[in-house]
């Protein structure tokens, strides 16, 4: 399929692509580009216009190529465009964005499996936030999840045992909503909900966001990054999200149940 308009990003296949690191994860990031590789797999991203990309696992689908350009790449492409990219997952809540947030396998995900039944999804695995109108905005993500209980016919072949997961486009928001609170997920003896202070959820926000850090970044990328990070922690509450492992959904029951309370 080709753009009848001018794209705001170009995807690209380059076989000419070779990995510059013998490492199986490597990573760089700053305003103008990026480099992202793993085992099997590199890519560049210039001036949040264009990726190019190239595989050397033969045996890897589409829709996995697909899904690693977009989880990888996407969020080095939308730094450079301006926005502050979180790892975490958003829904709407009376009319307000709520981001779930943490490290890979702590549920966001699959909390938000449960949680599209009941509430708009914004976006999963990539929250991109920017500033409109002096509020800061969540922006709807695109219309997949990758879960355990994902379509048997198309596995991700992960760790987590994850397949690929459509959602339905009526169940996605289709506009901005401005940030009302950041949790982030822990595992814990008891479902529980505590504030936490600004100092902390800038320290976990920080471990939590795409980042041009540690390796070749520049001055002003860094700078950039840590003013929108400030901005966030300062116009948002931050929490932690303590919940008992075995019965997810009764940890988002939970979830829907003290959200009403401290609104």
């Amino acid at each position: 399929m080709v753009s009848s308009t001018k794209p705001q990003l170009k995807i690209s296949l380059n076989q000419e692509l070779k990995k510059i690191s013998d490492k199986n994860i490597y990573h760089t990031l700053n305003l103008d580009d990026s480099i992202i590789e793993g085992k099997n797999f590199t890519s560049r991203i210039k001036n949040g216009s264009s990726i190019e990309y190239n595989f050397f696992d033969k045996e890897i689908t589409d829709y996995q190529k697909q899904i690693k350009i977009l989880h990888q790449c996407l969020p080095s492409t939308l730094f450079q465009q301006g926005f502050h990219v979180i790892h975490g997952s958003a829904f709407v809540f009376k009319e307000k964005a709520i981001i779930l947030s943490g490290p890979s396998g702590s549920g966001k995900s699959e909390s938000l499996n449960i949680l599209k039944d009941n509430f708009e999804i914004i976006s999963d695995d990539i929250v991109a936030i920017s500033s409109v109108n002096n509020k800061l905005v969540c922006h709807p993500g695109l219309p997949f999840m990758c879960v355990k209980n994902g379509l048997k016919k198309m596995p991700l072949n992960d760790k987590r045992q994850r397949s690929f997961k459509p959602i339905n486009l009526d169940q996605m928001a289709t506009k901005n909503y401005e940030i009302d609170h950041i949790l982030f997920l822990e595992w814990g003896n008891f479902n529980t909900l505590g504030k936490i202070s600004s100092v902390n959820g800038f320290k976990n926000l920080l471990a939590n966001s795409f980042r041009p850090l540690p390796t070749m970044s520049d001055g002003v990328s860094e700078k950039v990054f840590l003013k929108n990070l400030s901005s966030i922690v300062s116009s948002s509450s931050q929490f932690i999200f303590k919940r008992m492992r075995g019965d997810i959904t009764r940890s988002t029951d939970f979830l829907k149940i003290t959200l009403e309370e401290i609104k």
